[in-house]
């Protein structure tokens, strides 16, 4: 009779180096056969999400596959045999099903000898890790122990190991895990089937439980009011998934402090701005708190502000209470934030030390963009564009900079109003027309479901964001913030809907070009 040896994870136990040897068809031991198939997986796949009606397809398929196979032992490796991993699908719960999972397989290959393979590793550890794969996705636990909370109350395998040997008895095999970097789950699970040392090559190690620092900056970045889009791309760049992709292309520095009021006729009635203008930047003599500008800015990701860092009551006149104030203001956050807040705390002022901190906040934006954009307040994107605005190293990254900078303050401008003015940000307009005549002239009134003038300022703006990776990603991520907040652009896309203004041709000028309900 053949023997079917399955490995039924749980997730965050090796499963996959098996996978990957089984597939890698470099391992050869006589009479054992690796069965790794598009099958096996998808058997899986529907025993983890409980559709064992669907699962009878595949089924049937492996068991022909165990049936036809020359060898006399079939090694089947599926990790969501066990089950979900806890989080996924916002269900918390360890792996509910796997003894009535083990037990609906072991009765569909009852014409072979079963057995069963279980991995007990470390608790604490096991948690880390899987909480780890929930961070890519999960968004409604936003720290460890919260995690941990949610799956259970102490170490749970004792439980779950007894299930399985009251339901499988001689038929189940606990396998060990260690944390020691010299482990290799391959050759413990081969030695347990074949009896003796297999000698396999090496792979590495994809199940170390993560780090503190690791943990804690994930936990933040979820954390953030950032896009969903810009916390992946920071949780890829940061698990190594794929690199920074922020390039930038180099041309003459601007002038600084900027130049005004050369070749340019100032009319009477804005004299006054004009001269507020030409103070916006003063020469300010200033201590150099700035690190070298060739740190290593990698280490500063896992460096942290201090928690607990008191409001200061001082001014920003001088750069060490506005360090001060910053170190308030990032308390708790990597000092790599607190660091680009410093730079643009010089690049605002004229100072001796420009030159340090614009290679700083380029470098930051360059080696770093992705992870500034998942932890960064909309309050700090704006100051980031403001900052290409007068020190982008070209002429895309100030224009866009600049575009980025007005539409941010005009949406922040009339935003403010309305709350002054005591309106809900979400609130549906009462009516569709104006009602009183502008008290701008020459500007054109428009009513709801007449106009394309929010979609075409947001197409503008996204087309100038492409003409730069750096400051564009900038602008792109503050566009897919307003696009899920509640401002002039939502508000005028859910009167629309509300009142059903479908007005030829603006039937689809939605301000982001799809209806509220699909955003």
């Amino acid at each position: 009779m053949k023997t079917v040896h399955i490995h039924v994870g749980p997730h965050k136990t090796g499963t996959t180096s098996i996978q990957e040897m089984m597939r890698s068809k470099k391992v050869s031991v006589p009479d054992v056969e690796f069965l790794e198939s598009p099958a096996t997986r998808r058997l899986a796949r529907l025993f983890s999400s409980g559709d064992y009606e669907a699962a009878s397809g595949p089924l049937s398929k492996v068991v022909a596959a165990i049936r036809e196979s020359a060898a006399e032992n079939i090694v089947i490796c599926e990790e969501d045999f066990a089950g979900a991993l806890p989080g996924r699908g916002q269900d918390f719960r360890l792996y509910p099903n796997i003894v009535y999972n083990i037990t609906a397989l072991k009765s569909a290959f009852s014409d072979f000898r079963c057995v069963f393979y279980f991995t007990v590793r470390d608790w604490h550890a096991w948690a880390r890790s899987a909480y780890k794969q929930y961070q890519k996705h999960g968004l409604e636990l936003t720290n460890f122990q919260q995690y941990v909370d949610a799956v259970a109350v102490s170490d749970p395998w004792v439980s779950i190991v007894e299930q399985l040997k009251g339901a499988l008895g001689k038929n189940f095999r606990q396998v060990a895990y260690s944390e020691d970097s010299t482990f290799d789950v391959r050759a413990d699970f081969l030695k347990v089937i074949c009896g003796r040392e297999i000698e396999l090559p090496k792979a590495p190690r994809v199940n170390s439980s993560i780090s503190s620092d690791l943990l804690r900056l994930l936990e933040l970045i979820n954390q953030t009011g950032s896009s969903s889009f810009a916390k992946g791309r920071a949780k890829d760049v940061l698990a190594g998934r794929c690199r920074s992709k922020m390039t930038m292309e180099l041309e003459q520095t601007p002038p600084w402090p900027p130049i005004f009021g050369k070749d340019f006729v100032v009319g009477p009635s804005l004299s006054a701005l004009a001269e507020r203008t030409r103070q916006r930047v003063r020469m300010q003599k200033q201590e150099n708190l700035l690190p070298p500008s060739d740190i290593d800015l990698c280490s500063l990701q896992f460096a942290f502000m201090d928690a607990d860092t008191k409001r200061p009551n001082t001014n920003r006149r001088n750069i060490v209470n506005q360090a001060h104030l910053l170190m308030h203001s990032f308390r708790g956050q990597p000092e790599i934030c607190y660091l680009l807040a410093l730079t643009i705390s010089y690049l605002r002022r004229d100072t001796e030390h420009t030159g340090e901190a614009r290679v700083l906040f380029h470098r930051l934006w360059k080696e770093h963009g992705e992870f500034l954009l998942a932890l960064l307040s909309s309050r700090w994107l704006i100051s980031c564009l403001q900052t290409f605005l007068d020190h982008g190293e070209n002429e895309n990254q100030r224009l866009i900079g600049a575009a980025g900078f007005f539409y941010a303050n005009m949406v922040k401008i009339y935003e403010g109003e309305r709350l002054i003015e005591g309106r809900a940000p979400h609130e549906v307009y009462k009516r569709t027309s104006p009602s009183k005549r502008t008290g701008f002239s020459g500007l054109d009134r428009f009513s709801v479901g007449e106009t394309d003038l929010l979609l075409n300022t947001n197409v503008m703006a996204l087309e100038l964001a492409s003409r730069d990776a750096i400051v564009g990603s900038i602008l792109q991520e503050f566009l897919i913030r307003t696009q899920s907040a509640q401002t002039v652009f939502s508000r005028m896309d859910l009167s629309k809907e509300a009142h059903g203004r479908m007005v030829s041709p603006f039937e689809n000028c939605w301000s982001f070009f799809e209806p509220p309900t699909e955003q």
